[in-house]
């Protein structure tokens, strides 16, 4: 790959160990970013959030959906999915955003 290329991983280290999954993704991002490729990287590895955080070049986003809050919950509504979704996620409606942050 060279800074020409774009690069679109999902999942990769994904039906691996846990921590041999997060050394291959690590491993294989940092070399992409270390070349100045262009890259849309979907992970389930939530630390490799805090790794690349700040890295020049990087930037960390999300796709947004909205998730009806429980009846016991204050707030009306929320932009992304949590913990929470999991006891409704047959509300869940995905809005295809990508908005900054994760």
């Amino acid at each position: 790959a060279t800074p020409s290329s774009l690069c679109i991983l999902d999942e990769l280290g994904r039906g691996t160990a846990t921590f041999d999954g997060h050394a291959i993704a690590h491993a294989v991002l940092a070399h992409l970013v270390a070349r100045n490729v262009r890259v849309l990287f979907a992970t389930h590895y939530t630390s490799l959030t805090d790794d690349f955080a700040g890295m020049p070049g990087v930037a960390l986003a999300h796709m947004a959906c909205h998730v009806p809050q429980s009846k016991d919950s204050v707030s009306p509504q929320r932009d992304t999915a949590s913990d929470d979704a999991r006891s409704n996620a047959a509300d869940v409606t995905f809005l295809y955003r990508l908005r900054e942050g994760v």
